[in-house]
C-alpha cells in the first residue's frame, strides 16, 4: 500500500517512516525532561576555592551521609563562602517544553492530523474542535480506507478470488454525522430520488417487502 509515494523508489513510505526521526527525537526529549525534572541529571555543582583533595572528600562524604536526602539544613564553615555553578537555568525553559510541542506539531502533519488529537489544545476552542475532528476524518482516514478498500477488492477478491464482480467498501465512510446523514436521506426520499427500499439498503437493512413476509 503506497500512502505516501516517492519516485526514487516504488514502494510508498508509511506515515511512521515519513515521522521516524521526529517521534525519535520526541522520545529523547521526553526522556531527558523526565530525568531533568525527576532530579536525577546534575543541574549545579558546589566549588570551593583553594580546597584540597582531602577537603572535597571529606565534603562529598559528610554531604552524602548526613545532609543528602534528609532534608537537613546544611551549615559549612569556611573562610570563603562556596559559590555555585549553575548548568542550567533551573526554569521549565531546561524542559525544553516548546521543542516538544514543534515535535509533536511535526508527528501530527507527518500523520495528516490536527495537533488537537495529540494533546495540544491549548489553541483550539469549542468552535474550531469539531472542525478540527471532521478535517482530521476527512484527510487521515478516508484516504486510508479508501486505499485499503482499492487494495482488497482488487489483489483479494480479483487476483487472488477471481470474484471480480464483488466489491470491498467501509460502512458509512462518507459521513460520519448520523443526523447530516439522516436528513439527507430522508430529503432524497421524499423529493422521490430514493425508495423506501433503497434507504434501508443504504442502512444496511433489508427491504421492507421481505420483513414483511418474514413477519407473517
Amino acid at each position: 500500500m503506497r500512502l505516501n509515494p516517492r519516485s526514487h523508489t516504488p514502494f510508498g513510505l508509511g506515515r511512521l517512516e515519513v515521522a521516524f526521526e521526529t517521534v525519535n527525537q520526541f522520545l529523547s526529549a521526553n526522556r531527558y525532561a523526565g530525568r531533568l525534572a525527576s532530579n536525577s541529571v546534575v543541574q549545579y555543582a558546589l566549588w570551593l576555592n583553594e580546597a584540597t583533595p582531602e577537603q572535597h572528600d571529606r565534603l562529598i562524604r559528610w554531604w552524602q551521609d548526613e545532609i543528602e536526602g534528609t532534608g537537613r539544613v546544611p551549615l559549612l564553615s569556611c573562610e570563603q563562602k562556596p559559590e555555585v555553578l549553575r548548568f542550567a537555568g533551573g526554569t521549565d525553559a531546561d524542559l525544553r517544553l516548546l521543542w516538544q510541542e514543534s515535535l509533536i506539531r511535526m508527528i501530527a502533519n507527518a500523520f495528516e492530523l490536527p495537533p488537537m488529537l495529540l494533546g495540544l489544545q491549548h489553541d483550539v476552542n469549542r468552535t474550531t474542535a469539531g472542525e478540527m475532528a471532521n478535517e482530521a476524518f476527512q484527510s487521515a482516514v478516508i484516504p486510508v480506507a479508501k486505499l485499503l478498500e482499492e487494495h482488497i477488492t482488487r489483489d483479494l477478491f480479483a487476483k487472488k478470488l477471481g470474484w471480480r464482480e464483488f466489491e470491498f467498501r467501509f460502512n458509512e465512510l462518507e459521513s460520519r454525522d448520523e443526523m447530516q446523514e439522516l436528513q439527507m436521506q430522508t430529503s432524497l426520499l421524499s423529493a422521490g430520488v430514493l425508495t423506501v427500499d433503497e434507504v434501508r439498503q443504504m442502512r444496511g437493512l433489508a427491504p421492507l417487502q421481505t420483513t414483511n413476509e418474514v413477519t407473517r
